[in-house]
């Protein structure tokens, strides 16, 4: 599908990398990387580019389903334009909610709270709602990456997996 999304904007995947390089500032990712997440040998959901990648072949919700295999609850689009602010997600006991983050949008998903590794989540800490990121230790304990330190998750709510991060546009 990112394939034929990307042939039908006429672009070459080195295309796709400079303009991806371009919106996130960053150096862009290899057109073998990219062709990696076209042919699926590399997870679109976990990569760093997803949000740039979406912009890029201007992909809809719909189609980030279809492509990363997300479920959205009751087969229904989270309506991102509905987000509420982030310090409101210790409220919510499951189901999957948009929120607002600084200048991110997020889905998060309050009912899956297992650690994966790399998986993103939105969490609680010190009474501040902030992102983290789950890796695994050498020792196979689980830890999560926050604001550039690593925490215990027992040190901290995890309110939910975060499945997707945009910016309103």
């Amino acid at each position: 599908m990112l394939a034929r999304r990307r042939e039908s904007r006429n672009l070459r995947l080195v295309d796709v990398a400079a303009q991806i390089g371009q919106l996130s500032g960053e150096t862009p990712p290899s057109a073998q990387y990219l062709s990696a997440i076209e042919h699926g040998h590399t997870k679109l959901a976990n990569s760093k580019y997803l949000r740039y990648l979406t912009q890029v072949l201007d992909l809809s919700a719909s189609d980030l389903a279809a492509i990363t295999g997300v479920i959205v609850e009751d087969r229904r689009a989270v309506d991102v334009f509905a987000a509420h602010a982030a310090d409101l997600a210790p409220e919510q006991p499951s189901g999957q909610r948009a929120y607002t983050l600084g200048a991110d949008v997020l889905i998060v998903d309050h009912g899956e709270r297992g650690l994966v590794p790399g998986g993103r989540y939105l969490i609680e800490q010190g009474g501040a709602v902030r992102q983290a990121r789950a890796c695994a230790a050498p020792e196979g304990q689980m830890l999560l990456l926050v604001d550039h330190l690593l925490v215990e998750p027992e040190t901290v709510q995890v309110l939910g997996r975060v499945l997707f991060v945009g910016q309103y546009t």
